[in-house]
C-alpha cells in the first residue's frame, strides 16, 4: 500500500476494513457513490486522494462517519497548534 499523502493511511486502512466487514467491493462502492470506476481502488492504494466532499461520500456509503478530536499528548492533555500545518516556504 503507498504511502497515502495527503490521507492518514491509518484512516485509509480503517475503510478498507469497513468495506470488508459490509462485504463490499471497490466496484460496489463506486456504484453506490456513483462515482468513476476503479476510483475507490486507486484511493485504497494511494494513487489518488479523494476530495473532502468525496472522503464525505465514502464513509455514508461505509455506514461510517468522520469526526473531528483534539489532538491529545502522552499525559491526555490537549496539544496546542502541533497537529497545524506548517510552511516550508518563506513567507
Amino acid at each position: 500500500m503507498s504511502d497515502h499523502q495527503g490521507i492518514p493511511s491509518a484512516l485509509v486502512k480503517e475503510l478498507i476494513k469497513r468495506r470488508h466487514e459490509l462485504n463490499l467491493s471497490q466496484i460496489e462502492v463506486d456504484l453506490r457513490m456513483d462515482s468513476r470506476p476503479s476510483q475507490c481502488g486507486k484511493w485504497e492504494s494511494g494513487i489518488r486522494n479523494p476530495q473532502l466532499n468525496s472522503l464525505i461520500s465514502w464513509c455514508a456509503v461505509l455506514n461510517t462517519e468522520l469526526k473531528l478530536v483534539p489532538m491529545r499528548g502522552a499525559d491526555g492533555e490537549e496539544t496546542e497548534g502541533q497537529g497545524q500545518p506548517h510552511r516550508t516556504e518563506p513567507c
